[in-house]
């Protein structure tokens, strides 16, 4: 059973409009192209065995799962993106106890699982909504934009923080060509509104 949360939701809305906006500004992906997703996780609390409390520095890997070009673009599209993201997670840290195996050949075998996937079509999410960067206020006062975004014409790297103006959102950023911009837009935005339609309908 994947557990349904924010993120999920989120990875996977962005994931199938990715997917259909590159045909849409006319790149020839052919529907049996692999796709491939990635996501860190941070490990510090959910390393077995844990870390120790004295520990200071990062600790993180990157998740990855991956899907084709039609079955992304499909119907069903954002239901195989979430099913596809969904069982990543459980895979990794799907023990029942919420830890996962902090062995140094975990690491070493996620490090060498995205080595094979570089030069291949992919996205990788980086920073995190739980970071609170607007909420930072170094006596200037709060950020207005933050905005950390690279990338090449195979990996697509998005930024995910904190919004704003919402408490619990997530703000996406992405970086891409003007063609490749509103194409993406248009279906981002095409989907938001079908999603108010429905809930309209059922109130």
């Amino acid at each position: 059973m994947v557990r349904v949360s924010s993120f999920l939701v989120a990875c996977a809305y962005l994931w199938t409009c990715l997917a259909k906006s590159a045909a849409a500004a006319g790149d020839d992906i052919g529907d049996d192209e692999l796709y491939y997703f990635g996501f860190p996780v941070d490990c510090r609390r959910r390393s077995n065995p844990p870390l120790p409390d004295n520990y200071f520095g990062n600790c993180s890997t990157i998740v990855t799962t991956e899907s084709t070009y039609g079955k992304l673009r499909g119907c069903d599209g954002f239901l195989v993106a979430a099913e596809a993201v969904g069982e990543a997670i459980q895979k990794t840290i799907g023990n029942g106890r919420g830890t996962m195996d902090g062995s140094v050949k975990f690491f070493f075998d996620s490090a060498e699982r995205v080595g094979e996937m570089m030069g291949k079509r992919m996205v990788v999410v980086g920073g995190s909504s739980k970071f609170g960067l607007y909420g930072l206020d170094y006596g200037f006062g709060r950020p207005i934009k933050c905005e950390a975004l690279s990338g090449n014409d195979s990996l697509e790297v998005v930024y995910f923080s904190d919004s704003r103006e919402c408490r619990g959102g997530i703000e996406i950023g992405v970086s891409m060509s003007m063609d490749k911009m509103d194409a993406f837009a248009g279906l981002f935005g095409r989907g938001f509104g079908k999603a108010k339609e429905k809930l309209r309908c059922k109130m």
